[in-house]
């Protein structure tokens, strides 16, 4: 049976029943009892290795709200001050499609993500108010993966279009604490010198989800950044593609909807990107989103170049080449 589902003519059943079920080694064992006289030796050579799992910083470490009110968990830097940091991950938790094999049901398995379903419990007793008492702290490896690209510029008075749906606006939320962060150091040099701050670029967020009620991530944050008096955030554009309508496809389900919809959205990215030349951050999928969101942007500068979307997908090769489109993004 093994050696038909690796076959060609097997191909199928394996995708139906191996794939799409997302069986494992441990599940063929079970499924297949003659398998199981192998050694464990020989069963630790076909277990693959478990990859880093990778996730965007959400915080600065410039934040000195945060830093005050980190949880005791947090280490102390040399002058005992907290260092912490802020991770945003959605758990992976799914049903497979239905499968029946002689009249009964193999399929319908659910299916929870190994990172994120291990980090769902250590964060759950917190989520759930309960104390957890004299339990020990639980502790998790973790090393920095640092980047060249994905990083604020170096001018503060650089405009910025950030676009990250979903877990996507983590890095951006770091992002406005680093910029709040330093145009609140710079504000309170200015003042005590008697002297105008430096002018800080504006910042355009776009940001969806599903829902706005259970879905928006770092709500209140991103509008305290939009509240504040001369706030980090200038502009703030979202939507959530399941809700506001009954119709299987409303007007703006998707973050490059909106782009092309709201005429102020439009106007801001052309001004921006052509007139003052800011720059692009993209994060999140990069299977669709990323790419909609590039087609988007090209038929905006197009219409504004006078051309059509080849002459605006030309501007983003060449805002890509000079550093100023960048995209940090998984499938």
């Amino acid at each position: 049976a093994l050696r038909y589902l690796a076959s060609e003519e097997g191909s199928k059943i394996y995708q139906d029943y191996i794939v799409e079920q997302r069986r494992t080694i441990v599940d063929l064992l079970r499924d297949f009892p003659s398998c199981q006289s192998m050694s464990l030796e020989s069963l630790f050579s076909l277990l693959p290795a478990l990859p880093p799992r990778y996730y965007s910083v959400a915080s600065s470490p410039l934040d000195k709200r945060r830093r005050q009110s980190s949880s005791s968990a947090a280490t102390t830097d040399g002058e005992g001050r907290r260092n912490s940091l802020t991770v945003a991950f959605s758990v992976v938790d799914y049903i497979t499609p239905s499968l029946q094999i002689g009249g009964k049901e193999r399929g319908k398995r659910r299916i929870h993500g190994i990172a994120t379903g291990y980090l769902e419990s250590l964060c759950s007793p917190h989520l759930c108010g309960r104390n957890s008492g004299d339990a020990p702290t639980p502790l998790l490896k973790i090393f920095p993966k640092p980047t060249d690209d994905f990083r604020l510029p170096a001018s503060r008075s650089t405009p910025l279009i950030l676009i990250g749906p979903g877990t996507g606006v983590a890095p951006f939320m770091g992002f406005l604490a680093h910029r709040k962060a330093l145009m609140d150091d710079v504000s309170a040099d200015a003042s005590s010198k008697g002297r105008p701050g430096d002018e800080a670029g504006s910042i355009d967020l776009y940001f969806g989800c599903r829902h706005r009620d259970h879905d928006w991530l770092y709500r209140d944050e991103m509008k305290e950044y939009g509240d504040d008096e001369g706030g980090v955030l200038t502009e703030l554009f979202t939507v959530f593609s399941r809700d506001g309508s009954s119709s299987p496809s409303p007007p703006n389900r998707y973050v490059q909807d909106i782009m092309r919809s709201d005429k102020r959205a439009s106007a801001r990215i052309a001004d921006i990107l052509l007139n003052r030349k800011g720059m692009v951050y993209i994060c999140g999928d990069g299977n669709h989103m990323a790419r909609d969101v590039q087609v988007a942007i090209a038929e905006i500068l197009g219409r504004e170049l006078g051309g059509d979307a080849h002459a605006g997908m030309k501007a983003i090769t060449e805002m890509k080449a000079s550093g100023r489109f960048r995209m940090d993004i998984w499938s």
